[in-house]
């Protein structure tokens, strides 16, 4: 994981031996391999984001679709085609709903938790989890 794609307050898995534990970035430093919370960027996993996780940040599910919705985020579990048309297999995409419409346009994938916080951060607001994960 490289420590440039982090923000304080981002959940990632800490490695701790035979075990992983889930642990917020409480500080950052650059550096030939970046120090998270006093430690190598190696010991760090980015934690892949879950319908779990969207519910523990209080996104709502939308009736049976794979969409979840907070404010004027969504995410969408789509298996969206490459460029060729082949399948990429179902991913996690956010999207931004347009002032006044009901249409949520799908901007980039989000495959990880930290990912999804960094780009919520962009609305202004940060994700508060509902329950200790």
């Amino acid at each position: 994981m490289n420590a440039q794609e982090l923000r304080i307050g981002n959940y990632i898995e800490e490695l701790c031996f035979d075990r992983k534990e889930i642990v917020q970035v409480e500080s950052l430093e650059n550096g030939n391999e970046g120090i998270i919370n006093n430690a190598r960027a190696g010991f760090y996993l980015p934690i892949q984001l879950t319908e779990d996780w969207l519910l523990n940040f209080n996104f709502v599910r939308q009736g049976n679709r794979e969409m979840w919705v907070k404010g004027k985020i969504c995410v969408v579990l789509m298996d969206y085609p490459n460029i060729r048309g082949a399948s990429t297999g179902n991913r996690f995409y956010i999207g931004y709903k347009d002032i006044g419409n009901v249409i949520y346009h799908t901007q980039f994938e989000v495959p990880h938790v930290h990912t999804l916080q960094n780009a919520y951060a962009l609305s202004g607001q940060e994700l508060i989890l509902n329950k200790t994960v």
